[in-house]
């Protein structure tokens, strides 16, 4: 099992642009480096984009709503979101270094216009699409 350290996380935060972090969380639970970000949409919800590699190693943004529930403090989400490659190239390794470089241009707007643009995913057989968002 990978280990990061504190100082690891906050390099790799302090090299991102536009206010993207460091995925914990993702990184303990599948062993794999991604960059996740918010952006609040209104009081109950927000976006949530990931930025990761996809199983052909090219780059991708996935995109999630998720509703707040203030009585009980957690969010939730329904269905699978939206998903965009923003490269069609396969990288050979799927680096951190990648992501961050790619971090500079995915600024807020540049995200709201992405997820607008972008359809909600189909499904793929048993799992259930989400609500357009």
């Amino acid at each position: 099992m990978q280990m990061m350290t504190q100082q690891q996380v906050q390099d790799i935060n302090n090299k991102c642009k536009n206010n993207w972090k460091f995925d914990v969380m993702y990184f303990k639970f599948h062993q794999e480096k991604e960059l996740i970000k918010r952006i609040n949409i209104d009081d109950e919800s927000y976006l949530e984009f990931n930025l990761g590699y996809n199983s052909q190693n090219q780059i991708q943004l996935r995109i999630s709503k998720f509703y707040t529930q203030k009585h009980i403090g957690t969010a939730t989400s329904e269905g699978i979101g939206k998903s965009k490659v923003l490269e069609e190239t396969s990288y050979k390794r799927k680096g951190i270094n990648n992501l961050i470089i790619k971090t500079q241009s995915l600024t807020d707007e540049e995200l709201l216009k992405i997820n607008t643009e972008t359809k909600v995913d189909s499904g793929y057989g048993i799992i259930m699409p989400s609500q357009v968002f």
